[in-house]
């Protein structure tokens, strides 16, 4: 195709919009803004779309006889449900997937406002940022942090990130991504470590080893040494001999804490 000087600079200017595809794509489009060319190309694309529709009748026959022949699990979801229906291309079939993903997210943020969003002082944002929610915190305290971990659903196992004075936390909901941005939470770690008389951090949380730790079943462990290899803690329950890594405890049961229920005190026999 031959580009005078318009056609080029409308080009030019349509790659800048379309970055994402071929550059076919715009030298095609740019002669539609050049006025002397636009009933040309219409006429053109008249007669392409008739000689289109002149076959279709036959070999709409020839496509629904071909998918009742296939298999049912070679057939995609759509064509299962639309029978005449022409497959989709490539650029459709990412425009559709695009609009799903784009749903998906709006629902989840708009889960999220509604969730949290006036209800939690710590909240200063909530917004979606192309294929991701992006939540931001000024947290007040440790607990702040984690609460936002599990709603985000971070995995228990997953190691934040500091950036300066906040920490970053990445996790799925619903399979959208979300993003936590927290800010002050590095200083309340290091007060907690601080405060702690046996500090350890694992996974963006500080456990104090001197004090019983509660799982989610309500079960206590208390501390006995840590191991050798990679000084990772070892917890035991006072009604158990074997003791647990403190990381597959986490794995296993979540995160614990430092919230002991009361109970009898206990016997000199039965200390650990």
């Amino acid at each position: 195709m031959t580009q005078n000087g318009n056609v080029r600079a409308a080009s030019a200017v349509i790659r800048e919009c379309f970055a994402r595809f071929e550059e076919e794509v715009a030298v095609r489009l740019a002669p539609v803004l050049v006025p002397d060319a636009l009933q040309r190309l219409h006429s053109a694309a008249a007669e392409a779309e008739r000689e289109r529709h002149r076959g279709r009748a036959g070999d709409t026959v020839v496509h629904r006889q071909a998918l009742a022949q296939a298999p049912a699990q070679a057939q995609s979801p759509a064509l299962a449900l639309h029978p005449g229906r022409e497959p989709l291309s490539a650029l459709e079939a990412e425009a559709a997937a695009g609009e799903t993903q784009c749903a998906r997210v709006k629902s989840v943020w708009a889960s999220l406002w509604t969730e949290f969003h006036g209800h939690r002082p710590e909240v200063m944002a909530i917004d979606c940022c192309g294929d991701r929610v992006v939540v931001c915190i000024k947290a007040a305290s440790l607990a702040d942090w984690y609460s936002w971990l599990a709603a985000i659903g971070a995995p228990v196992d997953a190691e934040p990130r500091q950036a300066g004075y906040a920490q970053l936390a990445f996790g799925r909901r619903d399979g959208v991504p979300v993003h936590l941005v927290a800010h002050d939470v590095p200083r309340l770690l290091e007060e907690a470590w601080d405060a702690a008389c046996e500090p350890y951090i694992l996974w963006g949380r500080v456990y104090d080893l001197s004090r019983p730790l509660t799982d989610r079943n309500g079960d206590i462990w208390h501390h006995h040494r840590y191991r050798p290899q990679d000084h990772v803690p070892l917890l035991r329950r006072r009604d158990r001999d074997e003791l647990s890594p403190l990381t597959c405890l986490v794995r296993d049961t979540g995160p614990l804490t430092d919230r002991a229920p009361c109970r009898a005190p206990w016997r000199r026999s039965e200390r650990p």
